[in-house]
């Protein structure tokens, strides 16, 4: 089975990614393959310089990427653009990673899982909430922005509500609940979806 993890910037989905991790589910980090494509695939490489021209790139040949966030997430034509190139691209690795594995199930994250269409090709989704306030205070306290442009940024993302009618499994990431129990949980249930037993870890 394939399994999609998302969440809004800031909810804690790269966190609950590492939890599935240390029970042995392969995860696919579809955001850091888009910042591979962004530095080391030619033909993303030219798209990205035809979409936002030569300041896109350092001159060292690094991809400017507070530039290209900045100026997509400010143009929803451009943002369209640069992920109508990247995208697909990342479709095709994952398609090739999830066929190199032979575990019950497979993690596919990504932040804009549901907004490029990718879920529908995934057996169930696991969304990671959390109120906006705490996750404001999370991403201004891990990438030091100011709060206006983190509202700016999570208003290109899919509203959590609107992700939530669409999940499968929900991890709440609030502060509240634990976050290993509920992942243990979903684990438990999607083996058995699977045909498999869990192995209780000695946590």
């Amino acid at each position: 089975m394939r399994i999609g993890l998302t969440g809004n910037m800031g909810s804690g989905k790269s966190t609950a990614a590492k939890i599935f991790r240390f029970l042995g589910v392969p995860v696919f980090d579809a955001d850091a393959e888009a910042r591979d494509l962004l530095e080391y695939d030619d033909e993303t490489r030219r798209g990205v310089l035809n979409i936002f021209g030569q300041q896109a790139f350092h001159p060292n040949g690094l991809p400017n990427r507070g530039l290209i966030g900045k100026a997509a997430f400010k143009d929803s034509e451009k943002l369209r653009a640069l992920n109508n190139i990247i995208h697909p691209k990342i479709r095709i690795r994952s398609d090739l990673w999830h066929e190199g594995h032979h575990e019950a199930y497979t993690i596919y994250e990504a932040a804009l899982l549901v907004e490029s269409g990718s879920y529908e090709r995934l057996d169930a989704l696991v969304v990671v909430s959390a109120p906006s306030a705490l996750k404001i205070n999370r991403v201004a306290a891990r990438n030091g922005w100011s709060r206006r442009h983190i509202r700016e940024r999570l208003k290109n993302q899919r509203k959590q509500r609107e992700l939530l009618i669409l999940a499968d499994y929900v991890i709440k990431n609030d502060g509240n609940h634990l976050l290993i129990p509920q992942v243990l949980s979903i684990h438990g249930e999607i083996l058995k979806k699977c045909g498999r037993a869990a192995i209780k870890p000695s946590f």
